[in-house]
C-alpha cells in the first residue's frame, strides 16, 4: 500500500486490498484459539471477553493514531499546493469529502490534490510497517500450547476414565458444576 499514488490503477488497488483483507482475516480467530488453549477451562469465558475488549481498544487507538498521522501529512501537503486553500476546511471534511475531489478545477490543481491525498495515505503505511515487522519478530518468542484438552471423568466403579472411555456419561449436575467453575468429581452412574 506504500506505493499507491494518485495515478494507481484500480486493479492494483483491489489486489492490495484483497491481500490486506486476507491478512486481517487470519488475525481474528487464530490468536483467540491460542489464548483459549493456554488458559484453564474455567477462565475461557473471561479470556475471550478480555481478548475482545483489548482488540477493540487496540483498534480504536490504531485508527485514531493513523487518522492523526493522515490528517497531519495531508494538511502539510495541501498547504504546498498553489491555487488550493485547505486552511478553512475542518479535518472532518478533509477526510469525508474525498468523493468530491474529482470536482476540483482546474485539472492541474485536482491532480495535485489527489496526489496529496494518496501520498498522505501511504505515509500511514510507512509508519505502521516497522511496527508490524516488530510484532512479527516478537511473535517468535510466544510460547506454543497444544489445542488438545484432556477430560477425566469417574467411572461407575470409582476409577478414572480418561478422554471419553466407557462409563463417562455426562449428567446435568456435571454440566451445572462445570458452569459454576466447580471441577470436582462428576456424578457416578450406577447400573
Amino acid at each position: 500500500m506504500i506505493d499507491l499514488n494518485g495515478s494507481s490503477n484500480v486493479a492494483k488497488q483491489v489486489v492490495y486490498l484483497i491481500v490486506a483483507a486476507i491478512g486481517t482475516g487470519c488475525l481474528f480467530q487464530t490468536p483467540l484459539m491460542g489464548m483459549q488453549a493456554a488458559m484453564p477451562q474455567k477462565d475461557i469465558a473471561t479470556v475471550t471477553s478480555t481478548f475482545g475488549l483489548v482488540r477493540q481498544i487496540g483498534g480504536t487507538i490504531g485508527i485514531s493514531a493513523s487518522g492523526s498521522v493522515y490528517v497531519s501529512f495531508l494538511r502539510r501537503r495541501l498547504d504546498d499546493i498553489q491555487g488550493f486553500d485547505a486552511s478553512r476546511i475542518p479535518n472532518g471534511q478533509l477526510i469525508n469529502n474525498v468523493g468530491s475531489l474529482h470536482n476540483i478545477q482546474p485539472e492541474s490543481v485536482r491532480v495535485q490534490v489527489i496526489g496529496a491525498y494518496a501520498t498522505s495515505l501511504s505515509s500511514i503505511w510507512l509508519i505502521c510497517t516497522p511496527l508490524v515487522g516488530l510484532a512479527a519478530l516478537l511473535s517468535f518468542f510466544v510460547r506454543g500450547y497444544s489445542l488438545k484438552r484432556g477430560i477425566v471423568r469417574e467411572q461407575a466403579n470409582g476409577k478414572p476414565a480418561a478422554n471419553g472411555g466407557e462409563g463417562t456419561t455426562v449428567h446435568e449436575k456435571d454440566v451445572e458444576r462445570a458452569a459454576n467453575g466447580d471441577e470436582t468429581t462428576p456424578t457416578k452412574e450406577h447400573p
